[in-house]
């Protein structure tokens, strides 16, 4: 660099910085380099992949997910290949959830409270939504109040809260729809085609978390698109969060 300009010099130090910082960052820096332990690709029946995800997981402060994962056969973008639904788990899934109930009816309100909801309203509570209020997991609402969401709905919508038909949360029975929510979880294939699942916790029964993995795979093997080529179910993981997931 001897004899260049400031500029000149500037330029290359930085490109030898970034050079170093990238270096770092891939683990090529003999000071950051570590051995990465191969994947275990081995194949596993569902109830030994589950003790083997529990058993291998260590002690941490927070009670850990179980995470089912599916890679489907399938094509996302073809409207008929889109899988998203909700699905009760017999077990539940160890996690608090919070269900909003969107209802124009003084009796409905009731209804949801009774049932588990975490809060209910008509326009007063929308307005506190447009305001930014969003402590809830999930939503339903009747179809009277529909009208009165479009108010809210670039709000609730990028956030897959907002109420839809296809899944059942548009319906005057607030009550059967709260319960089915507090027991249950929405299935939904990304663009890759893999559907995710929370079915416990670290803390649940063996026996209970297959029951829910199992109760998820008949709820997706039921919605199969017309036309999907063998085999329709790729492969299948568990795993807990964050570790490696078992196949």
């Amino acid at each position: 660099l001897r004899g260049a300009s400031g500029c000149a010099k500037h330029v290359v130090s930085r490109t030898i910085s970034s050079l170093s910082a990238r270096a770092v960052l891939n683990g090529e820096h003999r000071r950051y380099k570590t051995e990465k332990p191969a994947p275990d690709m081995t194949l596993y029946p569902l109830s030994q992949a589950i003790h083997k995800a529990k058993s291998e997981s260590p002690e941490r402060k927070f009670e850990e997910s179980i995470d089912f994962a599916m890679f489907l056969n399938i094509d996302p973008r073809k409207a008929d290949h889109q899988i998203r639904t909700i699905t009760v788990l017999p077990h539940g899934t160890g996690k608090d959830v919070k269900v909003c109930v969107f209802a124009t009816d003084e009796a409905q309100h009731e209804q949801a409270k009774e049932a588990g909801a975490f809060v209910v309203g008509g326009a007063e509570l929308i307005n506190e939504v447009k305001n930014g209020r969003l402590d809830f997991d999930r939503t339903v609402a009747t179809p009277k109040a529909m009208p009165l969401l479009s108010k809210v709905a670039r709000i609730l919508g990028p956030r897959g809260l907002m109420p839809n038909n296809k899944l059942g949360t548009v319906t005057d029975d607030v009550a059967g729809k709260v319960k089915e929510l507090l027991g249950g979880i929405t299935l939904r294939a990304d663009k890759a085609g893999n559907v995710h699942a929370l079915i416990g916790t670290r803390s649940f029964d063996p026996g209970h978390v297959q029951a829910n993995a199992m109760a998820v795979v008949d709820k997706v093997l039921e919605l199969r698109p017309v036309g999907v080529k063998e085999p329709y179910i790729k492969s299948c993981s568990v795993s807990t969060c964050p570790r490696p997931s078992n196949p």
